[in-house]
């Protein structure tokens, strides 16, 4: 049976951008501001930590993404955006590439887990 792996690399401004959209989704909107800190994590697993500069106070918001909602913002991201996914069923997993991140999504590959990744599904 053939196999499909695709990797979509997602930069900075599109990472905090589906963040945002899909907090937002779910009713737990970030701060409007600027973001003053970005951190992308990898260790234990893939996480994404931003602090905000909240507009009109003088305050920090801090905030964290687990692996989970990260992938799930970039996945939510390619649909509004319309760039293609495998069909449902597909592996979802996250692969940090300096300050970027990496949707890999694989589909009809074997069920064991790929080195570096974070499973997201």
């Amino acid at each position: 049976m053939p196999s499909e792996v695709r990797n979509i690399v997602f930069e900075r401004e599109e990472i905090v951008r589906a963040l945002t959209a899909y907090r937002k989704r779910k009713g737990k909107p970030i701060p409007s501001g600027t973001v003053f800190k970005y951190v992308i994590e990898s260790e234990p697993a893939v996480r994404v930590a931003l602090a905000v500069a909240v507009d009109g106070e003088d305050r920090l918001v801090h905030l964290e993404f687990p692996s989970e909602e990260v992938g799930a913002a970039l996945v939510m991201h390619c649909i509004q955006d319309k760039i293609p996914l495998p069909a449902r069923g597909a592996r979802k997993a996250l692969q940090v590439v300096g300050d970027c991140l990496s949707l890999v999504v694989s589909i009809g590959t074997p069920s064991a887990p790929l080195n570096g990744l974070t499973k997201t599904d």
